[in-house]
């Protein structure tokens, strides 16, 4: 979906280029017939390019409220380029006629886009100025972790609700858990004055600590670990690892990993045939290697409908996503 948006916006921009020289040109050259029809096929497909590259921004972008103001915003600047430009237009044209229907159509659109983005504006301002703990919103109230966890929360007790979320499940960017934590660290993040541009590195070094840590510490420990690193300038120097998604996977009676043995069934010829041997792993956050890198051996049925020993070795990142790095 990505590439497909990268492509959308490129062919708008192209588009936008062409239709501005090919303008100017009619005008300077006093043109005034209609343009070939071949004009409105490329046109349409600029209309497309628009709507898959909104739909992929409000979709990628967590919080859809800044997501629909920025559009607004864009579409506000646009229009305001237009009205301005076709005023000065018309006045040294003279034109006596009054604008098309079409247009006042887009001036309702460019009032809405005014007032979406005051209430974007409206909504970030708890987030930007607050100095307690953020208020719980009608949607949060559904989520059993939204600033649920504060200083004295035991680590054990944060572990046993990111398994609740990801354990033998795909990852969703969406979820109770991550929310949940989010929340609980915006006061640390206000408090401490951690730029925005930091604040996802910050949120993945608490992660790490919850996982490094004794699961008998409190909350307050990766806190102070990673307040350190912020002060001490390391922080601003090195790229953490987030071994959750990972790590809440684990089964602890047998420390088999759920995710990758949903990997590996999905590529073996029997899967009813396949029996968890043993599994190490390592959680490695240096400049070289970053993530969760996982040892497993297993036993399963090959082609011959012989049982054999197989292994993998493999790293799952804090999305989920599976490479394996040998296998035989």
């Amino acid at each position: 979906m990505e590439a497909v948006a990268g492509i959308a916006l490129l062919y708008v921009i192209l588009f936008l280029l062409y239709w501005g020289g090919t303008a100017y040109i009619r005008v300077d050259r006093e043109r005034t017939m209609p343009r070939k029809k071949g004009f409105r096929f490329f046109f349409f497909l600029f209309i497309v390019g628009i709507v898959i590259f909104a739909v992929w921004f409000l979709y990628e972008t967590p919080s859809k409220m800044t997501a629909i103001s920025f559009l607004a915003l864009a579409y506000f600047v646009v229009f305001a380029i237009f009205w301005i430009a076709s005023s000065l237009q018309r006045r040294i044209k003279k034109c006596p006629y009054k604008r098309s229907s079409w247009f006042n159509a887009f001036m309702i659109l460019f009032v809405i886009s005014i007032a979406l983005m005051i209430a974007g504006l409206v909504k970030s301002l708890p987030d930007n100025y607050a100095t307690s703990m953020p208020t719980i919103s009608e949607k949060d109230s559904t989520n059993p972790y939204a600033s649920k966890y504060d200083d004295a929360t035991l680590l054990k007790t944060i572990r046993k609700d990111a398994r609740n979320t990801f354990y033998n499940k795909p990852y969703n960017k969406d979820n109770k858990f991550d929310d949940g934590l989010n929340k609980s660290l915006a006061r640390i993040l206000k408090q401490n004055n951690i730029p925005d541009s930091l604040s996802q590195n910050f949120t993945n070094c608490v992660n790490y600590e919850i996982w490094t840590k004794p699961e008998d510490a409190t909350f307050d420990l990766p806190l102070k670990t990673c307040v350190s690193d912020y002060s001490s300038g390391l922080m601003q120097k090195t790229k953490y690892v987030n071994p959750t998604y990972a790590m809440a996977n684990f089964k602890k009676d047998d420390e088999s990993n759920a995710a990758l043995i949903n990997y590996v069934k999905t590529h073996m010829n029997a899967k009813t045939s396949f029996e968890h041997v043993k599994t190490s792993y390592q959680i490695e956050d240096t400049n070289t290697k970053k993530g969760v890198f996982i040892n497993m051996t297993y036993r399963q049925r090959n082609v011959l409908n012989e049982t054999v020993i197989s292994h993998i070795y493999a790293k799952i990142d804090d999305k989920g996503k599976i490479v394996v790095l040998d296998k035989n």
